[in-house]
């Protein structure tokens, strides 16, 4: 018998950590996100649980976006839906600041609107591997910054 995926048959998810906690909870208390930090903290599972549970929008990799493309995906958000943006500007494909600004700029403008709740993972976030978190921790020790908002 096949069983198909829908919103009455998920298991329970759990979140790990305090910023998935802080995820979770303004997700429960009705605002949009956007996550942003560092690779393997989880963003993409959670983007990926809650747009199952409910009618959702998701934006992954959203550092790869200038601020225009993200300015048309958020005025296409329809009445009683929710969008989700994930990114990580350590890895962004920008090589233009003005690129990366956009980008940047973006957040500010979230960070003022009551329905958004922006939340900053951090490597001390990192579920994905000890191999992803030493990496990054050692990247930074090389010079290379984290560029979290």
């Amino acid at each position: 018998m096949t069983k198909y995926i829908n919103h009455n048959n998920l298991l329970p998810i759990e979140p790990i950590g305090p910023s998935q906690e802080k995820a979770f909870k303004a997700y429960e208390d009705d605002k949009n996100l956007f996550l942003s930090g560092a690779a393997g903290t989880g963003k993409t599972f959670i983007l990926l649980y809650l747009a199952f549970k409910s009618v959702f929008n998701k934006e992954d990799e959203a550092q790869n976006m200038i601020f225009q493309e993200l300015d048309t995906v958020i005025s296409r958000v329809g009445q009683n839906s929710k969008i989700m943006f994930s990114g990580d500007t350590a890895q962004t494909a920008f090589t233009q600041n003005s690129d990366k600004d956009g980008y940047l700029n973006f957040i500010t403008i979230l960070s003022d609107m009551v329905e958004f709740s922006v939340i900053s993972f951090g490597i001390g976030d990192i579920l994905r591997s000890g191999l992803v978190r030493s990496y990054l921790i050692e990247k930074e020790k090389f010079g290379i910054k984290q560029l979290d908002a």
